[in-house]
C-alpha cells in the first residue's frame, strides 16, 4: 500500500463532524483497513497467530474484537479478520501481518476503497437499529466486536468499539454519500450541516 491514503474524502463539503443533539458523527481519516482471509485448512492456526498479536490466550470467538498495539482486530465472519490501524505507521502494519500471518492468510488493502465514519451517543444504537437487521443487545453483540451487514441495501462493517453506543461504520467509497443521505433521515437530522460541528475538526487535526 501507499504511505499515503487518499488526500480527499468523498464526504468533503457534504457534512461536518460533530453532536446534533445527542448523536455524534465523525468520518476517521487516515485509517487503514486490512481483510484478512485464511487459507484452506489454516483457520485454526490463523486464529491462534491473531490470539498472539492481540497477547490473548484465546482466539476471538465470532464477532468479537479487541484492540492492541495501535490497531483493532475484529472476527465479523469464520476464518476472516479486519484490521483497522492508524496513519502513520500502516505500512507497518501492512509488513508485521504479512511477517506474523506468513501462510496462513491472505491479506487485502481495503484502504482506498473505504471510509469510516464513527457514530456514537444515547441514540447511536437506536439510529443503526433503523436500517440494519444486526441485534445489537449485549447478549448478541460483543461490546468490542464487528459484524458484514447492510445498511438500508448499503454493504457496511459495523464495528462496536469499546463501551456501548459508539460504532465505526466502513462501507465503500462510492456509497459514502448514500450512507450520509440515509444517516440524516435516519437521525431525524433536519440537514446535513445540523448533523455535526465536529467531521470539519477530525479533518482539520
Amino acid at each position: 500500500m501507499s504511505d499515503t491514503l487518499m488526500p480527499q474524502s468523498p464526504l468533503e463539503g457534504q457534512i461536518q463532524s460533530g453532536w446534533h443533539l445527542d448523536l455524534s458523527v465523525q468520518e476517521l481519516l487516515g485509517i487503514a483497513q486490512f481483510q484478512v482471509i485464511s487459507r484452506k485448512g489454516k483457520s485454526a492456526v490463523l486464529g491462534k497467530k491473531v490470539a498472539g498479536l492481540l497477547a490473548r490466550k484465546n482466539a476471538l470467538t465470532s464477532l468479537e474484537g479487541a484492540e492492541a498495539g495501535g490497531f483493532f482486530i475484529c472476527g465479523p465472519g469464520p476464518g476472516e479478520y479486519w484490521v483497522f490501524a492508524e496513519q502513520p505507521g500502516a505500512r507497518d502494519v501492512e509488513t508485521m501481518l504479512v511477517k506474523e500471518l506468513g501462510e496462513t492468510a491472505s491479506l487485502f488493502d481495503q484502504s482506498h476503497g473505504r471510509i469510516v465514519l464513527r457514530i456514537e451517543g444515547p441514540r447511536a444504537t437506536d439510529v443503526l437499529a433503523k436500517g440494519t437487521p444486526l441485534d445489537f443487545h449485549p447478549t448478541a453483540f460483543p461490546a468490542q466486536g464487528a459484524a458484514h451487514t447492510v445498511i438500508e441495501h448499503i454493504p457496511a462493517l459495523v464495528a462496536q468499539r469499546a463501551g456501548l453506543g459508539c460504532y465505526d461504520i466502513s462501507v465503500p467509497r462510492s456509497y459514502g454519500l448514500s450512507f450520509i443521505t440515509w444517516l440524516t433521515e435516519a437521525g431525524d437530522v433536519s440537514d446535513r450541516e445540523g448533523l455535526s460541528r465536529a467531521i470539519t475538526g477530525a479533518a482539520a487535526s
